[in-house]
């Protein structure tokens, strides 16, 4: 047995990656049953009998073409017209050649004129139901042979057909026939002569299998499997190219290769979901991913293929086998769509030696020609965050539910942000890492944003409260910065009393409950002054016995210096607040848990900072609890609402006078000291909102040493 590698035939793009198909197929079939292929770093390899020379002599010599034909298609070249023409003019020449290398393929068009015949078909069909009739004669009267190229193409039922994406619509794409091109590649490369192929094809052939560079290319279509052939504009010398050398070999390897792609799969299949496409390794498109991805993409796209890659030598009955099965799981579901897939591959959904998949999205671009879109690699390999993704599916639905409910006709901010959550998740399924996590939650903030801001706006009743994440997601999305902390902080504020959690500050909740929102402001820090300012009113109001202030995460006082000191990016810690509304927060095991965990590894500050003593001085007026002096009972030290006002017009010398005051009133000694006015005031204000431990840190920079 002899190891070969074949530099023609590379995973990119989709008609290479079928070449390599085609190759292991008609070698294993025509020549050695015990060939065996495989992948390395992106090119195929091939082990036979066959060294490189046997291999091209071998086709050159001795390889039966399949009959590729379509009988039902308007260029198949079984029927009279103009647009049947060059089609049954080829077919016609092929016919009358003496070759027995074109046996096989005569034998298959010689039997589909016979069944013509019987049933007295003259022209195409032109209904659906004709088609079908066709086709199911088609299956129950052909050879074996011509049937491969059938399930390549149609996934056919008692009562209907379905076309296997693969190949575009039936083995058309526009006006474009494969079997019509196969036929016109056949006669250019000479299979109808009674001398053998010509030098130029020996020459495209040597191309095709191993890379080489040949002269010998040909104005041709190549269908949407070669994007760079395709002409048009920006394709080539000059603004507009019409068509691209190509190489017909190329052509008829690609239609080769596609008959592997069984379409078993959509047969046993046909009791699932019909919106799931019924081919191997093919979903529905989402349009993520990809630098080009718009939201038309997802519009009337052919499908998504995502073709395997695997290093452990396979047979041929094996590769039919493995991609006749061609299904990936999450859960007990099948994976209907490009998050799914991804989903399933990092949850070890795929298995069979697969080491990457390569994705393809067959899109119209240039105009309405589709082309097979390579999208990037996804390497098989376990990631624990698909864990966390599939939590999100039950969310994603009832929120997809609730838009299409509440809006005839979707608005594009809503679509926009809709596209960034499955972008994100995309990025975790690809790429893990922390800081991937935490962009999906910022990407569900912007999401919850538009809820909330549109509950404000309209008089039919607020949208469904999202959530039932678990809390693991905060330390999933730990990437060190000091952005999640603020925001993990701030969201896990609880209810006290009847004042609600910060959620009942940041959207309208319950229509039924009195509206407790406070999210105005123009600034990041204005809002969550007004939070402040809100709760402590109610607070007041409703005679709660503390300050509403109480949290299942704090954060040492460095932190929020850090926050005062405008070392954060507002705008994503706003994100995060409010994607971090999707936890659930009272599932108590898991959150103590998370909280325990995260006490301790956020025990040190992300920046070393000096602590305000401005903030520390009117933050003891803001804890959820009394203060504790040495040997002595707990004191409670009563807020001084009026300090929040004078902070944001920038008078923190009276703000700081109020909290020295109330502190000597409830019988602590502040340090004396001034307190200048600075322009940091509004942060200082938004700062007491922030929960906070080690308030002895706090103690000993404004009270005197009795105090302690």
């Amino acid at each position: 047995m002899t190891r070969v590698i074949l530099e023609g035939c590379t995973a990119e793009p989709l008609g290479a990656y079928l070449k390599a198909l085609a190759i292991i197929r008609l070698i294993a079939e025509q020549k050695d049953p015990n060939a065996k292929g495989w992948w390395e770093d992106g090119t195929f390899c091939i082990e036979s009998v066959l060294d490189k020379e046997g291999i091209s002599r071998f086709f050159l010599e001795e390889y039966m073409p399949t009959p590729i034909v379509a009988p039902w298609g308007a260029r198949s070249g079984f029927y009279p017209g103009s647009p049947e023409k060059t089609a049954r003019e080829t077919i016609g020449k092929l016919m009358s050649s003496p070759s027995p290398r074109l046996k096989k393929y005569n034998e298959g068009v010689g039997s589909v004129k016979d069944l013509l015949k019987r049933h007295t078909l003259n022209t195409k069909p032109d209904s659906g139901e004709l088609t079908l009739q066709l086709l199911q004669w088609c299956r129950s009267e052909l050879s074996d042979t011509f049937l491969d190229w059938l399930d390549a193409v149609y996934i056919l039922s008692a009562n209907e057909r379905t076309f296997s994406q693969i190949l575009g619509t039936g083995g058309n794409e526009g006006s474009q026939g494969f079997t019509s091109t196969f036929a016109q590649m056949l006669k250019k490369l000479d299979f109808d002569s009674e001398t053998g192929l010509s030098d130029g094809s020996k020459g495209l052939l040597i191309s095709a299998l191993f890379g080489e560079f040949s002269q010998s290319l040909i104005f041709s279509p190549t269908g949407f499997f070669y994007p760079g052939c395709t002409g048009g504009n920006n394709q080539g010398f000059g603004i507009t190219v019409p068509d691209v050398p190509t190489n017909p070999w190329n052509f008829i390897f690609t239609m080769e290769g596609a008959i592997i792609w069984s379409s078993g799969v959509g047969r046993r299949d046909a009791v699932e979901r019909s919106e799931i496409p019924k081919s191997p390794f093919t979903v529905r498109v989402k349009a993520i991913g990809y630098s080009s991805a718009t939201p038309e993409d997802e519009n009337k796209p052919l499908a998504e293929i995502w073709a395997p890659l695997w290093q452990k030598p396979l047979g041929l009955s094996e590769l039919k086998a493995f991609i006749g099965e061609g299904r990936s799981e999450v859960g007990t579901k099948r994976a209907s769509n490009t998050l799914e897939f991804a989903e399933a591959v990092s949850s070890l959904g795929i298995d069979r030696g697969v080491t990457e998949f390569v994705r393809y999205d067959i899109l119209k671009r240039r105009g309405k020609i589709y082309i097979a879109l390579p999208s990037g690699r996804f390497p098989v390999t376990y990631r624990r965050e698909s864990d966390l993704i599939r939590q999100l599916d039950p969310i994603l639905q009832k929120l997809d539910n609730f838009i299409r409910k509440e809006f005839p006709q979707v608005p594009s901010e809503f679509v926009s942000a809709r596209r960034r959550i499955d972008h994100a998740m995309y990025e975790i399924l690809l790429h893990g890492e922390k800081i991937q996590i935490k962009y999906l939650i910022a990407a569900i903030g912007q999401m919850e944003q538009l809820l909330a801001k549109r509950t404000k706006t309209k008089a039919t009743g607020s949208p469904p409260s999202f959530f039932g994440l678990s809390p693991g997601w905060i330390a999933a999305a730990d990437d060190g910065s000091l952005e999640i902390r603020i925001a993990a902080a701030l969201a896990s504020i609880r209810a006290t009393g009847k004042v609600g959690s910060i959620r009942a500050n940041l959207e309208r909740g319950d229509p039924k409950k009195p509206d407790q929102t406070a999210w105005e402001g123009n600034t990041f820090s204005a809002r969550l002054s007004s939070v402040l300012a809100r709760r402590m009113m109610d607070a007041k109001r409703l005679n709660c016995t503390s300050n509403p202030l109480d949290a299942v995460i704090s954060l040492v006082p460095e932190d929020v210096a850090s926050f005062i000191d405008g070392d954060t990016d507002d705008r994503l810690v706003q994100d995060l607040l409010f994607g971090l509304m999707w936890i659930q927060w009272n599932n108590c095991t898991e959150t103590m848990a998370m909280a325990t965990k995260l006490r301790r590894e956020w025990n040190r500050p992300v920046n070393a900072r000096i602590v305000q003593r401005s903030w520390a001085l009117i933050k003891l007026l803001f804890l959820p609890h009394n203060i504790r002096k040495e040997d002595r009972e707990p004191v409670k030290v009563e807020p001084e609402a009026s300090v929040i006002p004078l902070l944001l017009a920038g008078r923190i010398r009276d703000a700081c006078s109020i909290a020295r005051t109330r502190l000597y009133s409830s019988g602590f000694l502040p340090v004396k000291a001034t307190f200048p006015d600075a322009g940091n005031g509004e942060r200082i204000a938004a700062a007491l909102l922030i929960p906070l431990r080690g308030e002895k840190s706090l103690m000993r920079l404004v009270l005197n040493e009795d105090d302690l």
